[in-house]
């Protein structure tokens, strides 16, 4: 160590620090910079662990982001064929409505044309048949024989 001087004054060898004490400081000293060396260290070492860790998910994360992304639209696409189906439903419905009123609508028309052509066959028949009869008609008496 060195003398230190106090405005041209010597410090006696008593009032110099105890050797042992300083070697004490020097130690504490490195010990603390050999611990704030690992904390550093262990500071790298986690931060490279967490950046390699990143870089390993970067790929999974995208994948994840796309596979969301196709769920979503295949989710959109059944969400449109449900509505696609009610509508088709609804207007199959309505066709087998209307199918079956036109059917009956052809059905009573021909119903009643047949009847109409019955009723006039029968009227034609009583026209015509009246003067016509399949028995023989006596013959009156003063008719030669």
């Amino acid at each position: 160590m060195r003398a230190a001087s106090t405005k041209g004054t010597r410090l006696h060898v008593e009032e110099l620090p105890d050797p042992g004490s300083c070697a004490d400081l020097w130690r504490a000293y490195n010990k603390a910079v050999q611990e704030r060396t690992q904390e550093e260290v262990q500071i790298y070492v986690n931060r490279q662990k967490e950046l390699a860790a990143q870089q390993a998910t970067a790929p999974l994360q995208q994948q994840i982001a796309s596979l969301n992304s196709l769920i979503n639209d295949q989710q959109e696409k059944i969400k449109n064929l449900q509505q696609q189906m009610q509508a088709d439903a609804t207007a199959a419905l309505q066709a087998k409505a209307d199918a079956h009123s036109s059917g009956l609508k052809w059905g009573a028309g021909i119903g009643v044309v047949g009847v109409l052509l019955l009723l006039g066959l029968a009227l034609g028949i009583k026209i015509l048949g009246h003067n016509y009869s399949l028995t023989k008609k006596p013959m009156s008496s003063g008719a030669p024989s």
